[in-house]
């Protein structure tokens, strides 16, 4: 079974500051008493008595009445009830990760699983239109990682160019937005302190 790698040790060992986390291996097993949201083609099994409702995407604490979920064919389900869930993604391309009083944005596509003890809100990019879920608190989820991800630190005084077909993720005091004009082959700016994650190989 899976354990979860703190969003730190992951974060550092993609910088270079310290042993890179292998891919989570196996499935790791989801209590479920409050909540728990799933990707349909991540879930394995479910004991107990589980409730499964379609997950809705939530907007300023609000559910929106949205699907969950980048893609229709992989809708996400709502788990409600006493019981337990165990997922697992694609062979040596999945990671459990472990917040606390963490702050993460990941892309929408690239989320297999998460405990509702998280905060979370649904977004976009701004002046984009790529999807991306923000977490923060305390409690686990599990990920879709890029075979070779890359981190890139971005400081207030040098924005960062990127690619919008690469971006994984963020964490930190970042502000990602549409480039507007210029000649580049990049199609957004990230602003701000923190890191900025992507995918290196496609």
């Amino acid at each position: 079974q899976g354990e979860p790698v703190p969003l730190l040790s992951y974060v550092r060992g993609r910088l270079g500051q310290g042993a890179a986390p292998a891919p989570t291996r196996g499935a790791l097993r989801f209590p479920v008493s409050d909540e728990v949201y799933a990707r349909a083609d991540a879930v394995l099994a479910g004991t107990g008595a589980l409730r499964w409702e379609p997950g809705a995407r939530r907007a300023q604490g609000r559910l929106t009445g949205e699907p969950l979920g980048a893609s229709p064919a992989v809708p996400f389900f709502c788990l409600t009830g006493a019981g337990a869930v165990w997922v697992a993604g694609p062979a040596d391309r999945w990671m459990a990760l472990r917040l606390v009083d963490d702050v993460l944005y990941v892309r929408e596509d690239r989320v297999l699983a998460f405990e509702g003890a998280l905060s979370w809100e649904s977004g976009s990019v701004k002046d984009s239109d790529v999807p991306m879920l923000q977490f923060r608190g305390r409690g686990v989820l599990a990920l879709e990682v890029p075979r070779d991800p890359l981190a890139v630190e971005v400081r207030g005084d040098a924005p960062t160019l990127v690619s919008a077909a690469r971006l994984f993720g963020w964490v930190g005091r970042l502000v990602p937005h549409a480039a507007i004009g210029g000649r580049t082959p990049f199609q957004l700016v990230c602003e701000g302190e923190g890191i900025v994650l992507l995918e290196a190989a496609g």
